[in-house]
């Protein structure tokens, strides 16, 4: 497994320890919650930092540049997570 970036790990870990003191039942529940918020939020710093990077002046490109791409291997790793443990969608027929 890669390494994952140390914010995804603090974010499940302060889910685990709340589900610690959750019965069974809601364990579940509780980690697609957990994981689905870690996604959303990665999701929402994506489209803040392709904006900054889309605005940023001349000189400032390369490390909004970087802001964002960073932000997608967040992003990434969120999803990837999230797969691994509930499964991939499936591919909409359009």
């Amino acid at each position: 497994m890669r390494q994952l970036s140390s914010y995804f790990r603090s974010r499940e870990s302060m889910a685990v320890r709340r589900a610690g003191r959750l019965s069974a039942e809601c364990r579940e529940t509780v980690g697609l919650a957990a994981l689905w918020r870690v996604w959303r939020y990665s999701a929402l710093e994506v489209e803040i930092a392709f904006e900054q990077w889309r605005d940023a002046p001349a000189g400032a490109g390369q490390c909004q540049y970087a802001i964002y791409a960073d932000a997608l291997r967040r992003e990434g790793e969120a999803a990837d997570r999230l797969a691994e443990r509930y499964g991939r969608a499936a591919p909409s027929a359009t």
